[in-house]
């Protein structure tokens, strides 16, 4: 899968099946950190409404939450995108210059993030090439374990 955009092709793998065991790792960690604490006004939204849930019924969840909303906020401040790290787990190269794992730390997927920003890559360009990489992943999970399946249908699928 490519996105190309001006004189800029970013080429991904395009399913996590795809994806190395460090590369899967990138992208999970990243995507852990996304759904636990975000890096948007959003996540810092929720973060305030579960705040005021547990205040008085749970002090320590509280205080864990005001931990999470200031990494949240940290990750504001600092230009830290999960959701974008995510992404560069997917990329195999940009403009023909391979992304290998060593570029893959903190500092190379900075550097290519920072690429992504000069070439102005439109974010809804990012998001349809991650909805297309979870939509295909998805299935091929589905179609690999038949989930509702009997153990008949399922034999007759894998002699298909």
């Amino acid at each position: 899968m490519e996105i190309k955009y001006g004189h800029t092709t970013i080429s991904l793998y395009d399913s996590l099946q795809d994806l190395s065991a460090f590369r899967f790792h990138v992208y999970t960690m990243n995507l852990l950190i996304d759904a636990d604490i975000g890096g948007d006004t959003s996540a810092i939204m929720r973060r305030l409404a579960t705040i005021l849930q547990k205040i008085d019924v749970d002090p320590e969840g509280a205080k864990q939450e005001v931990l999470n909303m200031s990494t949240a906020i940290s990750n504001i401040e600092n230009n830290i995108s999960p959701e974008m790290r995510c992404f560069c787990a997917f990329i195999k190269s940009i403009n023909g210059k391979a992304i290998t794992e060593g570029d893959l730390n903190e500092s190379g997927i900075d550097e290519i993030i920072e690429l992504i920003k000069i070439k102005k890559i439109p974010m809804g360009m990012i998001w349809d090439a991650l909805e297309f990489i979870k939509k295909k992943s998805r299935k091929s999970f589905r179609s690999f374990f038949r989930i509702g399946q009997t153990e008949v249908q399922q034999r007759q699928h894998l002699e298909d």
